[in-house]
């Protein structure tokens, strides 16, 4: 039986694999990981500034031989990413090919949706919560440690929200997904999750509701949202503006097309504070719409 959890002392290696951080951020995230207790330490590129127009965290081989050796240190237990915003699709072919790699979570979300689907693609389960920047959040930072380090079964404060009528039962099965630009990008790659069977988990920031849309059918049409057994949409925003109303429309014809469930409401994504969620891992979504983990067989 396997339980989803980790020490709390855990050792977590700092990486950047998309853009860069300054000296001033870096600091400040290790004070704030060390504080909740855990042991930190740092990639060698994650100070490396590569592109001004870019404004990645170093060359891409140096940003993926960071993320290569976090996950080759047997001392290492959780991978934690710096910040999103662009570049990790960039290093997925050096991952490809880096041999003796061990299975521990990535954390992050936003431009980390490309780690989580490669690690996805090795039957590896990752986390989608707060980025190092927003580990300093203490909220977050809390929802982050009640889950991962006290084993709190609820992932959610308060249940997800069903667009159409709510299953007739509660649904099991592993999540995967993440920020709704980065899952529409690799859609037609190589690094995609099985979806066959998965729950489809999305959020997004700063699109209109016309490049949300398409999105969403840019899914539609390479197939994804045919094989999906439900969809969840956590928050989409413009600046102060919440787009909840017009998500709801634009997935209540992919539920009624496909005959599947439909949440909104789930706060894991870009606003505070934001809830940890295990993708590949089995999640229990309750008739009420309530989220948790529960413990998985082997």
């Amino acid at each position: 039986m396997r339980r989803l959890r980790i020490s709390p002392e855990a050792h977590m290696r700092l990486v950047a694999p998309s853009r860069a951080v300054s000296a001033e951020e870096l600091d400040q995230v290790e004070h704030a990981l060390a504080a909740r207790g855990f042991t930190v330490s740092t990639g060698a590129h994650v100070r490396d500034r590569w592109h001004a127009d870019l404004d990645l965290a170093g060359l891409d081989k140096d940003r993926a031989q960071d993320l290569i050796d976090a996950l080759r240190d047997p001392a290492v237990d959780v991978v934690v990413a710096l910040r999103g915003g662009y570049g990790a699709m960039r290093i997925l072919p050096w991952l490809d090919t880096a041999p003796a790699l061990h299975p521990k979570p990535i954390l992050g979300f936003s431009d980390v949706t490309a780690l989580h689907h490669w690690a996805a693609r090795r039957g590896w389960w990752s986390l989608h919560g707060p980025l190092g920047l927003t580990s300093r959040d203490a909220e977050s930072s809390e929802r982050f440690w009640r889950i991962m380090v006290g084993g709190e079964d609820a992932i959610s404060d308060r249940p997800l929200e069903a667009v159409g009528h709510a299953p007739p039962k509660p649904l099991r099965a592993p999540w995967h997904g993440g920020n709704l630009a980065l899952v529409s990008a690799l859609a037609g790659t190589p690094y995609q999750p099985a979806w066959d069977g998965a729950v489809l988990y999305l959020e997004e920031v700063n699109e209109e509701p016309y490049r949300i849309d398409r999105m969403l059918q840019q899914l539609d049409l390479a197939g994804i949202l045919g094989k999906i057994c439900g969809l969840v949409f956590g928050p989409a925003v413009i600046g102060d503006r919440d787009l909840q109303p017009v998500v709801r429309d634009l997935l209540r014809p992919i539920g009624e097309r496909y005959g599947i469930p439909v949440w909104t409401g789930m706060e894991s994504g870009h606003r505070e504070p934001m809830w940890t969620i295990p993708l590949g891992w089995p999640l229990m979504i309750e008739r009420d719409g309530r989220v948790r983990v529960g413990e998985v067989r082997d």
